[in-house]
């Protein structure tokens, strides 16, 4: 950390907190003084939350004003700009001239653009003075929207990458008493994912029925992880393709469990279709459980996580065919999946909590030095957007 950021209190106001933001506040704040301003909004995840963990959040106390002003914060941090609460810390911090720094995920890839929209967004962006940003296709996104990019840091997107390597060293003994705990499969590709629609899960079963048409070569089994309001949907598609004993949903998995998970299945699939899948963590949750990972193009982490052939291979959502033929490759041992997975424990080393803490530092510290007042466009922009959200 430099020697600016030593003198600096950052607070870090949320309105989603999942599970996997515990362990980001603990690594931030060992490098600095640190407040999380909680704004009271649970997330939905694929999986239980991490109550084995604990970390001081202080809630919202009567307004979001009152809180920021009772804790003087020398640099605000915000995630995004699309919750209400978030845009009335950025208009705070504008009124008592704070430096603002946000994180966002967002990007170009498969996004309609409007004329008036990107116009306002451009002049909302502007208003942020530095941005911890997911990866490449989050940096692109804000050099579209007019961001230098000296003024961008990378790493918004981690997860404890240790819990997740602690089950590689497990015996197979365990693994075996895991795997019949959870009446899992003897072999498995897994999926983890909330049940919503732009995880694409009726495209990964119409996929996986294609392969088990072609022979199930390998007698590999499916198995998806998670819940959500397309559960019935699925289980009906399930039973319409004759899939009802090769595939198997197990429900939300507990986040002491999810590394054992991992570690029992060949390889991890995601086949997001839609770009609002801006990251997806369970690609880094499943590499540094040391598996291969097939990742569709649509997810944002795509660039940055996936050597396609050397850890894993990116695809089309869309093309269920081609995604069978990988399942039929996967099944007939012709990928070096030992050999992949440890290519991923490599590549994720480089996407860790550390990686998180020190950038959000130097994105604090980039803003505290270079804070400026924001154009007209910014205050107007912003003003307009948390009006009209109302």
């Amino acid at each position: 950390m430099n020697e600016i950021s030593k003198n600096l209190k950052a607070c870090w106001l949320l309105a989603d907190i999942g599970p996997y933001h515990v362990a980001r506040f603990e690594a931030t704040a060992e490098l600095g003084d640190l407040v999380v301003v909680d704004a009271g909004m649970n997330i939905s995840t694929a999986y239980e939350s991490a109550a084995t963990k604990s970390y001081t959040a202080v809630p919202v106390e009567g307004t979001v004003a009152k809180t920021l002003d009772a804790i003087a914060p020398d640099v605000l941090v915000v995630m995004g700009w699309g919750y209400h609460s978030v845009r009335e810390a950025a208009l705070w911090a504008l009124k008592n001239k704070i430096p603002v720094v946000t994180m966002s995920d967002s990007q170009l890839e498969g996004q309609p653009r409007s004329l008036l929209r990107d116009f306002l967004k451009r002049g909302l962006i502007g208003s942020y003075d530095a941005v911890l940003c997911a990866g490449t296709r989050a940096q692109r996104y804000m050099e579209y929207f007019g961001k230098s990019p000296e003024c961008l840091f990378s790493g918004m997107d981690v997860v404890d990458n240790s819990h997740f390597a602690g089950a590689l060293d497990a015996a197979v003994a365990e693994r075996l008493a895991f795997s019949q705990q959870h009446q899992l499969p003897q072999r498995y590709i897994l999926s983890v994912n909330r049940f919503v629609a732009q995880k694409n899960l009726s495209g990964l079963l119409r996929a996986f029925a294609h392969y088990v048409a072609q022979g199930q070569a390998g007698a590999l089994n499916l198995v998806i992880a998670g819940d959500g309001p397309l559960r019935n949907e699925l289980i009906d598609l399930i039973d319409e393709l004759g899939l009802q004993e090769v595939v198997f949903l197990i429900g939300k998995v507990a986040y002491a469990d999810l590394p054992m998970l991992y570690a029992c299945a060949e390889v991890f699939v995601i086949t997001s279709n839609s770009h609002a899948e801006t990251w997806g963590l369970t690609v880094n949750e499943a590499m540094a459980a040391g598996l291969p990972v097939f990742v569709s193009s649509s997810c944002g982490s795509c660039e940055d996580l996936v050597e396609d052939g050397i850890n894993g291979r990116v695809f089309d959502a869309n093309n269920t065919e081609a995604l069978a033929l990988h399942f039929d490759a996967i099944g007939r041992g012709r990928y070096p999946l030992a050999a992949m997975g440890e290519s991923s424990q490599r590549i994720i080393q480089q996407w860790g909590l550390e990686r998180h803490a020190q950038n959000f530092w130097k994105a604090v510290s980039y803003a505290a030095a270079r804070s400026r007042a924001p154009s007209m466009l910014s205050r107007v922009a912003l003003r307009l957007v948390n009006w009209m959200s109302k």
